[in-house]
């Protein structure tokens, strides 16, 4: 039997794999960002008379750009962090005690 990187998403019980849970909750996350992003254009904007109003003399184009990165940071962080939990899932040991001893050490 041939062991591919599909069987890493495959798991036993139909239960979805750690690194598939990651990517959903990456997604949902950017999504999120996004519709608050949205959600909070609906309302007129408050004028609060102590403190300030959020994004007040910023042009629209920068508040687009800040949420629309933001979303595109939180995505790739999950996905980055599904990535490694794909290495956790193979379940290899990893031996690191050939790193250490080829390290220089430190203050001399």
């Amino acid at each position: 039997m041939e062991n591919n990187g599909s069987q890493v998403e495959r798991r036993k019980g139909g239960r979805p794999s750690a690194s598939s849970v990651l990517i959903a909750l990456g997604a949902l996350s950017a999504a999120g960002t996004l519709f608050l992003w949205w959600l909070g254009t609906i309302p007129d904007e408050a004028h609060p008379e102590v403190g300030r109003v959020v994004f007040d003399n910023v042009p629209g184009a920068f508040v687009a750009l800040f949420y629309v990165t933001v979303s595109a940071f939180l995505f790739l962080a999950f996905y980055l962090f599904a990535q490694r939990a794909k290495n956790w899932q193979r379940g290899a040991s990893d031996d690191r005690r050939k790193m250490l001893q080829a390290a220089p050490a430190c203050g001399s």
